[in-house]
């Protein structure tokens, strides 16, 4: 499994384009305008999806483990790829 800070993580209450983790520190932050209101919804919502990632890298591991072997083919093989990606396999 890849080595990244451990989950949960979430966005701040106090700034909600910052990700935090499980200890209490910035895992991220989604910089941009935060005065342009055309932007500022799509920085929250590139936020909600990196706190989300330690949760979809768990999911996809389970359902990979869970599935994968009956089915070497298809969106399986994807995901393997995406994984050995994610723990940085070149």
């Amino acid at each position: 499994m890849a080595k990244h800070t451990p989950g949960p993580w979430i966005t701040s209450l106090a700034d909600d384009t910052t990700i935090i983790g499980a200890s209490g520190e910035t895992v991220a932050k989604v910089s941009g305008d935060y005065n342009d209101d055309v932007m500022w919804p799509t920085m929250e919502a590139n936020a909600r999806l990196i706190a989300a990632a330690p949760e979809m890298l768990e999911l996809l591991s389970s359902l990979l483990t869970c599935y994968g072997s009956r089915h070497k083919i298809g969106y399986w093989k994807d995901t393997r790829e995406l994984l050995a990606k994610i723990e940085g396999a070149p």
